[in-house]
Protein backbone atom coordinates (compact mmCIF):
# COMPACT_ATOMS: atom_id res chain seq x y z
CA UNK A 1 0.00 0.00 0.00
CA UNK A 2 2.65 2.50 0.60
CA UNK A 3 4.29 2.26 -2.37
CA UNK A 4 1.37 3.28 -4.11
CA UNK A 5 -0.03 5.58 -2.08
CA UNK A 6 3.19 7.86 -2.95
CA UNK A 7 3.00 7.35 -6.20
CA UNK A 8 -0.27 8.39 -6.60
CA UNK A 9 -1.00 11.08 -3.81
CA UNK A 10 1.83 13.47 -3.88
CA UNK A 11 -0.08 15.85 -2.08
CA UNK A 12 -0.87 13.03 0.72
CA UNK A 13 3.26 11.97 0.83
CA UNK A 14 3.77 15.57 1.81
CA UNK A 15 1.49 16.31 4.68
CA UNK A 16 1.98 12.80 6.04
CA UNK A 17 6.22 13.86 5.74
CA UNK A 18 5.00 17.08 7.51
CA UNK A 19 2.33 15.60 9.84
CA UNK A 20 5.14 13.15 11.26
CA UNK A 21 7.64 15.85 11.83
CA UNK A 22 5.57 17.92 13.97
CA UNK A 23 6.11 17.12 17.20
CA UNK A 24 10.18 17.31 16.58
CA UNK A 25 9.86 21.13 15.48
CA UNK A 26 7.60 22.24 18.14
CA UNK A 27 11.08 23.63 19.45
CA UNK A 28 11.63 25.72 16.50
CA UNK A 29 8.16 26.97 15.42
CA UNK A 30 4.50 27.26 17.37
CA UNK A 31 1.96 25.90 17.39
CA UNK A 32 0.04 28.53 15.81
CA UNK A 33 2.25 27.99 12.61
CA UNK A 34 2.35 24.51 12.76
CA UNK A 35 -1.10 24.16 12.60
CA UNK A 36 -1.50 26.86 9.50
CA UNK A 37 0.69 24.80 7.52
CA UNK A 38 -0.96 21.44 8.52
CA UNK A 39 -4.23 23.42 7.62
CA UNK A 40 -2.76 24.32 4.21
CA UNK A 41 -1.77 21.00 3.40
CA UNK A 42 -5.43 19.49 4.48
CA UNK A 43 -7.06 21.75 2.00
CA UNK A 44 -4.46 20.13 -0.51
CA UNK A 45 -5.81 17.17 0.06
CA UNK A 46 -7.63 15.52 -3.39
CA UNK A 47 -11.18 14.94 -4.60
CA UNK A 48 -9.84 11.39 -6.07
CA UNK A 49 -7.98 10.44 -2.65
CA UNK A 50 -7.82 6.70 -2.28
CA UNK A 51 -9.59 4.17 0.45
CA UNK A 52 -6.07 3.50 1.33
CA UNK A 53 -4.54 6.92 0.91
CA UNK A 54 -7.28 8.35 3.73
CA UNK A 55 -6.29 5.57 6.03
CA UNK A 56 -2.69 6.48 6.35
CA UNK A 57 -3.22 10.59 6.20
CA UNK A 58 -5.74 10.00 8.78
CA UNK A 59 -3.36 8.03 11.01
CA UNK A 60 -0.51 10.81 10.33
CA UNK A 61 -2.44 13.56 10.61
CA UNK A 62 -4.06 12.43 14.10
CA UNK A 63 -0.06 11.42 15.38
CA UNK A 64 1.01 14.60 14.59
CA UNK A 65 -1.83 16.32 16.36
CA UNK A 66 -1.18 14.50 19.37
CA UNK A 67 2.88 14.71 19.20
CA UNK A 68 2.14 18.38 19.28
CA UNK A 69 -0.15 18.19 22.32
CA UNK A 70 2.03 15.98 24.54
CA UNK A 71 4.91 18.37 23.89
CA UNK A 72 3.17 21.30 25.02
CA UNK A 73 1.59 19.14 27.82
CA UNK A 74 -2.16 18.74 26.57
CA UNK A 75 -2.33 15.23 26.87
CA UNK A 76 -4.39 15.56 30.64
CA UNK A 77 -7.45 15.91 28.38
CA UNK A 78 -8.20 12.40 27.39
CA UNK A 79 -11.11 13.46 25.35
CA UNK A 80 -8.79 15.21 22.77
CA UNK A 81 -6.60 12.33 22.32
CA UNK A 82 -10.40 10.46 21.67
CA UNK A 83 -10.93 12.62 18.84
CA UNK A 84 -7.70 12.03 17.34
CA UNK A 85 -8.36 8.72 17.39
CA UNK A 86 -11.51 9.11 15.80
CA UNK A 87 -10.29 10.74 13.23
CA UNK A 88 -7.39 8.10 12.48
CA UNK A 89 -10.00 5.73 12.26
CA UNK A 90 -13.09 6.50 10.53
CA UNK A 91 -13.83 6.76 6.57
CA UNK A 92 -15.64 9.32 4.51
CA UNK A 93 -15.64 11.08 0.95
CA UNK A 94 -12.19 12.95 0.18
CA UNK A 95 -14.43 16.24 0.51
CA UNK A 96 -16.23 15.13 4.25
CA UNK A 97 -12.60 14.18 5.55
CA UNK A 98 -11.21 17.27 4.36
CA UNK A 99 -13.59 19.31 6.26
CA UNK A 100 -13.59 16.35 9.31
CA UNK A 101 -9.88 17.16 9.16
CA UNK A 102 -9.75 20.60 9.70
CA UNK A 103 -12.92 20.23 12.25
CA UNK A 104 -10.42 18.45 14.60
CA UNK A 105 -7.56 21.13 14.17
CA UNK A 106 -9.35 23.86 14.86
CA UNK A 107 -10.89 21.67 17.77
CA UNK A 108 -7.03 21.24 19.04
CA UNK A 109 -6.01 24.60 18.05
CA UNK A 110 -8.84 25.85 20.39
CA UNK A 111 -8.05 23.94 23.26
CA UNK A 112 -4.26 24.52 23.16
CA UNK A 113 -4.76 28.19 22.92
CA UNK A 114 -6.63 28.48 25.98
CA UNK A 115 -4.27 26.42 28.05
CA UNK A 116 -1.21 28.77 26.66
CA UNK A 117 -3.42 31.78 28.12
CA UNK A 118 -3.60 30.05 31.47
CA UNK A 119 -0.19 29.80 31.77
CA UNK A 120 0.81 33.16 30.65
CA UNK A 121 2.37 34.70 33.44
CA UNK A 122 1.67 31.54 36.15
CA UNK A 123 5.26 30.62 37.22
CA UNK A 124 3.58 28.75 39.94
CA UNK A 125 1.22 26.94 37.67
CA UNK A 126 4.03 26.23 35.48
CA UNK A 127 6.29 24.49 38.50
CA UNK A 128 3.21 22.94 39.36
CA UNK A 129 2.75 21.66 36.04
CA UNK A 130 6.38 20.43 34.94
CA UNK A 131 6.33 18.75 38.01
CA UNK A 132 3.46 16.50 37.70
CA UNK A 133 4.41 15.72 33.99
CA UNK A 134 8.03 14.41 35.36
CA UNK A 135 6.46 12.36 38.06
CA UNK A 136 3.18 11.35 36.54
CA UNK A 137 4.25 7.86 35.90
CA UNK A 138 5.71 7.18 39.26
CA UNK A 139 2.89 5.09 41.96
CA UNK A 140 3.44 6.91 44.80
CA UNK A 141 3.27 10.70 43.32
CA UNK A 142 0.97 12.24 45.59
CA UNK A 143 -0.21 16.08 46.16
CA UNK A 144 2.11 16.94 49.45
CA UNK A 145 5.22 15.26 46.87
CA UNK A 146 4.46 18.05 43.98
CA UNK A 147 3.63 20.60 46.15
CA UNK A 148 7.17 20.08 48.28
CA UNK A 149 8.94 19.97 44.92
CA UNK A 150 7.08 23.13 43.45
CA UNK A 151 7.80 25.00 46.48
CA UNK A 152 4.11 25.38 47.11
CA UNK A 153 1.45 24.28 49.97
CA UNK A 154 -0.45 21.59 49.29
CA UNK A 155 -3.49 24.32 49.33
CA UNK A 156 -2.46 26.08 46.78
CA UNK A 157 -1.49 23.57 44.19
CA UNK A 158 -5.27 22.17 44.51
CA UNK A 159 -6.18 25.82 44.13
CA UNK A 160 -4.12 26.21 40.98
CA UNK A 161 -5.89 23.05 39.24
CA UNK A 162 -9.11 23.71 40.42
CA UNK A 163 -9.14 27.50 38.93
CA UNK A 164 -7.33 27.16 35.90
CA UNK A 165 -8.40 23.15 34.84
CA UNK A 166 -11.65 22.84 36.97
CA UNK A 167 -10.23 19.41 38.80
CA UNK A 168 -8.61 18.16 41.52
CA UNK A 169 -5.18 16.90 41.93
CA UNK A 170 -6.21 13.37 41.63
CA UNK A 171 -8.64 13.91 38.42
CA UNK A 172 -5.93 15.70 36.67
CA UNK A 173 -3.62 12.91 37.70
CA UNK A 174 -5.66 10.39 36.24
CA UNK A 175 -6.60 11.94 33.48
CA UNK A 176 -2.97 12.52 32.04
CA UNK A 177 -2.00 8.49 33.45
CA UNK A 178 -5.04 7.44 31.21
CA UNK A 179 -3.74 9.40 28.16
CA UNK A 180 -0.44 8.18 28.25
CA UNK A 181 -2.04 4.64 28.81
CA UNK A 182 -3.82 5.07 25.74
CA UNK A 183 -0.82 5.76 23.52
CA UNK A 184 0.92 2.43 24.81
CA UNK A 185 -1.97 0.65 23.95
CA UNK A 186 -2.19 1.53 20.69
CA UNK A 187 1.70 1.89 20.07
CA UNK A 188 3.19 -1.34 21.93
CA UNK A 189 2.44 -4.61 22.86
CA UNK A 190 2.92 -4.03 26.15
CA UNK A 191 0.84 -6.11 28.26
CA UNK A 192 -2.20 -4.89 30.01
CA UNK A 193 -0.33 -5.23 33.46
CA UNK A 194 3.23 -3.73 32.17
CA UNK A 195 0.77 -0.55 30.67
CA UNK A 196 -1.02 -0.26 33.98
CA UNK A 197 2.60 -0.15 35.94
CA UNK A 198 4.14 2.13 32.84
CA UNK A 199 1.85 4.97 33.71
CA UNK A 200 1.84 4.58 37.45
CA UNK A 201 -1.04 2.37 38.83
CA UNK A 202 -0.10 -0.84 41.16
CA UNK A 203 -2.26 -2.99 39.47
CA UNK A 204 -4.49 -3.54 36.73
CA UNK A 205 -8.23 -3.38 38.93
CA UNK A 206 -7.23 0.50 39.75
CA UNK A 207 -5.97 0.80 36.24
CA UNK A 208 -9.34 -0.73 34.28
CA UNK A 209 -11.62 1.22 37.30
CA UNK A 210 -9.83 4.72 36.20
CA UNK A 211 -9.99 3.72 32.35
CA UNK A 212 -13.11 2.88 32.11
CA UNK A 213 -14.67 5.46 33.96
CA UNK A 214 -12.43 8.19 31.43
CA UNK A 215 -12.82 6.55 28.63
CA UNK A 216 -16.12 4.51 28.89
CA UNK A 217 -13.92 1.08 27.92
CA UNK A 218 -12.09 -1.19 28.86
CA UNK A 219 -8.27 -0.89 27.92
CA UNK A 220 -8.63 -4.36 25.86
CA UNK A 221 -11.70 -3.32 24.29
CA UNK A 222 -9.94 -0.14 24.03
CA UNK A 223 -7.20 -1.72 22.04
CA UNK A 224 -9.17 -4.52 20.03
CA UNK A 225 -11.69 -1.78 18.71
CA UNK A 226 -9.18 1.20 17.83
CA UNK A 227 -6.22 -1.49 16.03
CA UNK A 228 -9.35 -3.60 14.81
CA UNK A 229 -11.17 -0.66 13.06
CA UNK A 230 -7.59 0.84 11.54
CA UNK A 231 -6.93 -2.30 9.95
CA UNK A 232 -10.11 -3.09 8.34
CA UNK A 233 -12.36 0.22 8.48
CA UNK A 234 -16.50 -0.47 7.60
CA UNK A 235 -17.69 1.84 4.93
CA UNK A 236 -19.64 4.54 6.01
CA UNK A 237 -19.98 8.47 6.95
CA UNK A 238 -17.59 9.52 9.64
CA UNK A 239 -19.36 9.88 13.34
CA UNK A 240 -19.27 13.47 14.56
CA UNK A 241 -16.46 13.75 16.80
CA UNK A 242 -17.98 14.17 20.62
CA UNK A 243 -15.94 15.20 24.03
CA UNK A 244 -16.47 14.72 27.57
CA UNK A 245 -15.26 17.89 28.61
CA UNK A 246 -17.86 18.52 31.20
CA UNK A 247 -18.50 15.15 32.30
CA UNK A 248 -17.72 14.55 36.12
CA UNK A 249 -15.58 11.76 37.13
CA UNK A 250 -14.77 10.09 40.50
CA UNK A 251 -11.77 11.76 42.67
CA UNK A 252 -10.42 8.85 44.12
CA UNK A 253 -6.74 7.51 42.68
Amino acid sequence: MGGYFYQESASCAVLISRCLTLGDRIGDAAPVSLFAELRGLINQIPDSLTLGDQILARTAIARGLADVLRRRHVEAWPELTNVLLELATGNSTATAFRLECLRVLERCSKVLGVREQRLNGHDSLHRVLRVIHARHREERVTLQKVAQEAKLSSWHVSRLLNQHFGCSFTTYLNRLRISAAQHLLLDTTLSIKQVAAAVGYGNTSQFDRHFKRICHTTPVAFRNGVLGRAVAPEPGPSAEPTTDLDRPESESI
